[in-house]
């Protein structure tokens, strides 16, 4: 990673000027985009692979389409090798309709349970050109990462909580940590 490239990520705004320059003692360098490693789709119908979601620009998309029921599609995505990270997103295209509640969500190690991090809303998939496809960006920030990578392992979550229709598909484009 060059140094044009590195993100950082200020632990403490304080400035302690030193010999003439200015020192940010917890300042750590963020990760690069960590890329997931694995997806699985436990209730819904999947097209796609990880490589799918992998490349933010590629025009490749993993798809599920929902199925009847609670939950509509339950689809997770394992990260590995995780040191830390301070953001999530996740781009995608629900197909739905608009009353149905679609959530990322990120499972918590130490309690045992997924948090909700975003909303997924409805929104309209298409393509105007090929590999040009219009998609919701969904980003939250992680203030403390560690309750949520185990071993290094790291799950996010992407859930209809909602009766489902057989109707509806969700589009996953991205999703990545950093």
């Amino acid at each position: 990673m060059t140094d044009r490239n590195k993100r950082y990520y200020n632990f403490n705004s304080s400035r302690q000027p030193a010999s003439g320059t200015v020192h940010y003692p917890f300042m750590k360098v963020l990760p690069d985009n960590i890329h997931a490693d694995s997806i699985a789709t436990s209730t819904g119908t999947p097209t796609g692979t990880v490589a799918d979601i992998q490349d933010e620009y590629d025009g490749n998309v993993y798809s599920v389409a929902e199925v009847t029921g609670i939950p509509g599609f339950e689809i997770v995505i394992k990260f590995v090798n995780v040191p830390f990270f301070k953001f999530v997103r996740l781009i995608a295209a629900y197909e739905g309709t608009a009353a149905h509640a679609v959530v990322m969500q990120l499972y918590d190690f130490t309690n045992t349970v997924y948090h909700t991090k975003r909303m997924v809303p409805s929104l309209p998939y298409y393509s105007l050109t090929p590999g040009a496809v219009v998609a919701g960006r969904y980003e939250s920030v992680i203030e403390d990462s560690t309750p949520y990578i185990s071993g290094g392992e790291v799950w996010m979550r992407v859930i209809h909580v909602t009766t489902g229709n057989a109707a509806d598909d969700i589009h996953i484009l991205y999703a990545s940590l950093f």
